[in-house]
């Protein structure tokens, strides 16, 4: 049988690019080739608004990568835990941007992790971005009820780059369609705005959907999500 196509961009594309290659690894790309500081910078900028940083927090990175993207921001926060499920590419993180005991990096899926973890309330912050898209709709909805429920003094979760169903026939007018259900393509699951923040209230999160800065690469077909814990 097969890998999944999500799977295999995390386990097994990342290994084919250069080892300092981090915008690659983690398909921050456009045409294959990295995308421009100046795009970069719109996506530092997202997180930043969003997650409101402050020196006393600390971040739990959800699907990180290789790390790349946090590691411009911690200078801003106490401390900093990143879970992803690819060993090669926390491999590439511990080498590169590891920085114990403030700053460590963790193999592990996202769903077992967040049951798992002992010191729930040590985190004050989350961030998922860029891979929202490769849960299934059931995998959603556990991951963000666990964090809610366990992760209490959470106050602000980033979702980023969350395909927009509504777009979906726009952005493949020239491209070859692929399934919008299937978490599984390499795209993963379109979410229509509606039903994404349907599914974040219904378990426990007050949810403002953010549109994309209208220059940032993406902004045609993907929105983004902040989260804030419900009373």
């Amino acid at each position: 049988m097969s890998m999944p196509q999500s799977h295999y961009d995390c386990l097994e594309r990342p290994k084919t690019c250069a080892p300092d290659d981090f915008w690659g690894q983690v398909r921050r790309t456009v045409n294959g080739k990295p995308i421009s500081e100046e795009q970069l910078e719109l996506i530092f900028s997202m997180v930043r608004t969003a997650l409101h940083f402050e020196k006393a927090d600390t971040l739990l990175d959800l699907a990180c990568g290789n790390g790349a993207l946090a590691s411009y921001f911690f200078d801003e926060i106490h401390e900093y835990l990143g879970v992803d499920m690819s060993p090669y590419l926390i491999e590439v993180a511990k080498k590169n941007f590891e920085n114990t005991p403030r700053y460590s990096f963790l193999e592990n899926s996202i769903n077992p992790y967040s049951t798992e973890e002992k010191l729930p309330e040590r985190f004050t912050k989350i961030l998922l971005y860029g891979a929202v898209a490769y849960l299934s709709k059931d995998e959603l909805r556990e991951l963000l009820t666990t964090l809610r429920t366990r992760f209490t003094h959470v106050s602000r979760f980033f979702i980023g780059t969350i395909p927009d169903r509504d777009c979906a026939k726009a952005f493949f007018q020239e491209r070859p369609m692929l399934p919008l259900d299937d978490h599984t393509t390499a795209i993963g699951l379109w979410w229509t705005r509606h039903e994404f923040q349907t599914l974040c209230e219904d378990c426990g999160w007050t949810t403002q959907l953010v549109d994309m800065p209208q220059d940032f690469f993406q902004s045609h077909y993907r929105f983004n999500a902040v989260l804030t814990p419900k009373a």
